[in-house]
């Protein structure tokens, strides 16, 4: 679908964006990933028409970002990870780095640790991610209250995977 400026492109997005919110309310996330998408390639569209203005060009890159963000978080409550971060990496390419978008990305990754675990030790490896993206996140606003707690957890969750990793193992005694 091709928008020309004169469909006053801010309001097209927040129609749009008011409509995502109505299927997230219906909890339809699959409905609303179909609105971001729509929302995603008119941002795209718009930044296109605008390269010559640099304070529109920037303030679009924002817009797509958080846009990219929001249908990443889309993916992510339909439990798909994957494309999920994929859309939290293209909206953490543009200057503007949401932390919500780190936020999302290192929960993705928390989840992980105890989905691609044995039943009884989680993999650490990706609650070392999850620990990064919260970092950064936090390097952006350091009042996220969210991302300090998964970071604590996290590392909480590695000290007690090494602990249960320790106990698992045989003991040198047990071996003579």
């Amino acid at each position: 679908m091709s928008y020309s400026l004169d469909m006053s492109l801010p309001e097209t997005v927040e129609g749009l964006k008011r409509k995502a919110e109505k299927y997230i309310e219906s909890k339809d996330y699959c409905g609303a990933e179909i609105v971001y998408d729509e929302v995603v390639d008119i941002i795209i569209e718009g930044i296109t028409l605008m390269m010559h203005d640099k304070k529109v060009h920037e303030k679009l890159c924002e817009e797509l970002a958080l846009a990219y963000n929001s249908r990443g978080h889309m993916k992510y409550l339909q439990v798909n990870f994957p494309e999920a971060i994929e859309d939290y990496n293209e909206a953490l390419a543009f200057k503007s780095r949401p932390a919500a978008a780190y936020y999302n990305r290192g929960l993705i990754h928390y989840r992980l640790g105890f989905l691609s675990s044995t039943p009884k030790v989680p993999t650490t490896g990706n609650f070392v991610e999850a620990i990064k993206d919260m970092d950064s996140a936090l390097e952006i606003d350091p009042n996220f209250i969210s991302a300090k707690e998964c970071k604590e957890q996290a590392e909480s969750d590695i000290l007690l995977s090494s602990h249960q990793e320790a106990e698992n193992e045989p003991s040198k005694a047990e071996d003579a």
